[in-house]
This record gives C-alpha cells, structure tokens and sequence, in this order.
C-alpha cells in the first residue's frame, strides 16, 4: 500500500466504543474511516513531527547506551559498528513495517493486527508477549534507578552522616522516586504530554555521552596512547570469539521502540505513513549517532577493562561518572512513563476490554504497574536472569518476527502493498526475511548469553 493509500477500518472484536484519545467521541458515521485501539476509534491526533521524535528516540535510547561500549570490546571496532549500523537498518524497517500494517488493516496495536493477519489466538499471544517484554522493562528501570541514585549519595554524603544509611539504600530511594516522580508522569493522559520530559532524557544522554567523550580526549592528550595501550591493552577491530555473541543481545535490541510506535503514530497531527518516516529516520539516525560516539569513546578510553556499565569504569569518587549517572538517573524517571503507557495499553485491551475508558481506571492500572515493579524490583535479588531470559524471547519477537510476519501474512492475503512499486515489495519481502534470520540469531544469542549469566550467579554464585 503506497503511503497515502488508506482502507476500510476492520474490528478486532474487543468490543470497546467509547472514547480513547479524545476529547469526546465521534459520531457513528463518523467513525467509519477511523482506524482502531482496541476496538475504539482514533481521533486526529494532535502532536508535532518534532515531539513525536522525542518521544520515540526517548523510547529507543536508555540507560542501555552505557552498555555499548562493551559490546564494542566484545566484538571488536568494526564488528561492533557494521552490527550498530545493520541493527539500527532492521529496526527501521520493522517499524516502517508496522505502520503499513497498522494503515493497511486499520488497527494500531499489535493485537488488532494479529488479529487480522492470524486470527484471535495469535492476537492474544501477540500481545502477551508485548506485556511480557514491557514487564521486564518496567522492573529493570526502578532496578537501574535506584543504584544510580543510591550510588551517587553514597559517594557525595559522608558516611556517618544519618541521611547517608537512608539515601544509600537502593530500596528507600526506589519507593521514594516511584511516587514523587514516576507516578504524576505514569498517570499523564497521552504521551504527546511527556514530550518535554523526553527532551530533558535525550539531553541528559547527550550530556553523558559527552562527559564520556572529554574523558576519553582527556586520556588521551596527559596521558598518551602507548601509556593506554599499556595500561588496558591493544584496540581489537574484529573479535570474532565467543565473546562476539556477548555483544550481539546488547546490539539486537537496542533501538527497540517499536511496542509505542503505533501510540506515537496515533497522535501525529495529520498522520500518514510519509510523516511517520519523517519521525522514524530522524530518530533513528540521532540513536545511531549517539550509540557510535559513546561506543568508541567508552571503548578507546578503557579497551580490555571496559566494564558492561561504562561508567563503572571510573573511580566511584569520579566526578565525571557522578554527573553522569545522575543524568542518566533523570533519563531512566522520564523513560519509565513511555513504558508504563504502552504497558497499560496493551494491558487494558487484553484484561478489561469490557470496562469503560476512564481516568480513574487509567489511574488505578498506572498505580497497579507502578507498585507491582517497586515491590518485584526491590524483592527480586536475581531479577537480571529473569530479564535477560524475558528479553531475549520476547524482545526478538516484538522488534524483529512480529514486524514481518504481520507483513508477509498481510501481504499473501492482498490487503497491503497492493499499490507499491515492484522494486519496493521485492525490498519490504527481502527484509521481512532478513529481519526473521537475524531475530532468530539474535533471540539464540540472548537466550544463550541468559544462560550463562544464570549459570554464574547461581552455580559460581559471581
């Protein structure tokens, strides 16, 4: 279907007609070429090319960026970028994807698409695997928060101060940020409102990503590249090891926006497909940037002793890792809300598709997301195999298999690309292949390196 082309809009039987995104709801004949959320229709959305680009890159960009350069060590320079450029071309190719598979059925979730391409069975696991891939998501943010934060008073506040056996526990800090900042922006009606938030996430990687970069020019001019070299070894270009498949579940999903894309796309102001490129190459192009700067930065400084947290590389008095954990600690608070909203979403069209879409249900299902990763996140002392396990099964599934899959099944039954030019369906049918290969690839090596992690923390006990 060619990016202007529309079509009839197709229920996904869940049954829901009152309002969704907007301020009142439309008439019945006027719904009629409306597309669908769970069986509700989408009004014209409000938002700017430039918002929607922050909250997409904010959704793809975390506190995953400062793994990066690890995963260069793994691999090697050269293999670690043509992985970085390769993931970040799969990437917006499943999301292009999914938007034409979304315009083509009229359905901009994942369950009405599988609805429509696989029947309801499959839409139901569609969207448990999204909830499950969320999940995990939502336990690791308040996880990842509360050391950063803990870590930073642990370092500024002496240690017989009272505040500092309050504050250096990642517990205390994790209840306290939940319902100071995490709640107010969780309970935000759409997610064109937490624009400004992603534009102070987004810097705030930059500004890490920087501090990263001086430190690495730094080395370099007081103390030379032969001291370095001595110090953390040779630069490795190609590390073709075992320790390449570390790299390769860090790399697989770490443009991995793709489960808010169609709430993103829902609220562009006069959306078609053409002005959802325009959101997704930019965002795209400004992750691979940033993700390429602090990988070699990282790596260049530190080499061989480049640690999976970049940041723990420096000394934990470390100036330059303070300011940027607390900066990263800001973009983990401003993330946690994108998540939670396609959480919620997905949530609402699975479980309560016979209740009415109200605040105070909107506001009961956010505090129900909020306080169960809080407690599962303070409770759980292994929760890294669980994750790493969750991700590796549901992540691949979500940014790689899904995509094409819906295509190709939407494109045998004749309902998309039926307009595109034969050089372009030969493209889109030459990457939903490489795009089920390389999610298989990568859901094996994540699933494999899960495993390992498993083994040494609780056979080895490292």
């Amino acid at each position: 279907m060619s990016d202007s082309e529309g079509s009839q809009p197709l229920s996904d039987g869940s049954g829901m007609s009152d309002k969704l995104l907007g301020d009142s709801a439309p008439s019945e004949g006027a719904t009629e070429d409306l597309p669908m959320i769970g069986g509700q229709p989408v009004l014209p959305g409000k938002a700017s090319v430039a918002s929607s680009i922050f909250n997409l890159t904010n959704t793809m960009m975390g506190a995953g960026v400062l793994s990066l350069p690890f995963a260069m060590r793994s691999a090697g320079i050269a293999a670690g970028l043509t992985l970085l450029v390769f993931v970040a071309c799969l990437s917006c190719a499943a999301l292009v994807l999914l938007i034409k598979c979304g315009e083509a059925t009229r359905q901009f979730t994942y369950k009405g698409v599988a609805s429509i391409a696989f029947g309801s069975s499959f839409a139901l696991f569609a969207e448990f695997i999204i909830i499950l891939y969320t999940s995990g998501t939502l336990i690791s943010y308040p996880i990842i928060l509360g050391d950063f934060v803990s870590s930073i008073f642990r370092s500024v506040l002496p240690p017989h101060w009272f505040l500092y056996g309050i504050l250096g526990k990642p517990a205390v800090v994790i209840v306290i940020l939940a319902f100071t900042m995490l709640l107010p922006l969780c309970s935000l009606r759409k997610i064109d409102f937490l624009r400004f938030t992603s534009m102070v996430a987004i810097f705030n990687i930059f500004l890490t990503v920087g501090l990263v970069i001086v430190r690495m020019v730094i080395e370099y001019v007081y103390t030379g590249p032969r001291a370095i070299s001595e110090e953390h070894g040779e630069i490795e270009f190609l590390n073709l090891g075992i320790n390449f498949f570390l790299a390769v579940p860090l790399l697989g999903v770490s443009y991995t926006a793709h489960y808010n894309v169609f709430n993103i796309y829902a609220e562009l102001k006069n959306r078609t497909q053409a002005r959802m490129k325009a959101v997704i190459f930019p965002s795209m192009i400004l992750c691979l940037g940033t993700y390429a700067l602090a990988s070699f930065a990282g790596y260049l400084t530190f080499r061989a002793d480049t640690e999976d947290d970049v940041l723990n590389s420096y000394g934990k008095r470390d100036a330059a890792a303070i300011v940027g954990r607390l900066a990263m600690a800001f973009t983990i608070a401003f993330s946690y809300p994108l998540v939670c909203f396609a959480w919620r979403r997905n949530v609402c069209n699975v479980f309560l598709t016979k209740t009415r879409d109200t605040y105070p249900r909107h506001f009961i299902v956010t505090v129900a997301a909020l306080v169960g990763s809080v407690i599962i996140a303070i409770i759980a002392n292994k929760i890294s195999i669980v994750l790493g396990f969750s991700g590796s099964v549901a992540g691949t599934c979500v940014v790689y298999i899904f995509p094409a899959a819906f295509y190709l099944r939407l494109r045998f039954m004749g309902l998309v690309s039926r307009n595109d030019h034969i050089v372009t369906k030969v493209f889109y049918l030459v990457m939903c292949v490489v795009l089920l290969v390389s999610g298989a690839v990568f859901g094996v090596g994540g699933f494999t390196s899960a495993c390992k992690r498993a083994y040494q923390v609780m056979v080895l006990k490292e």
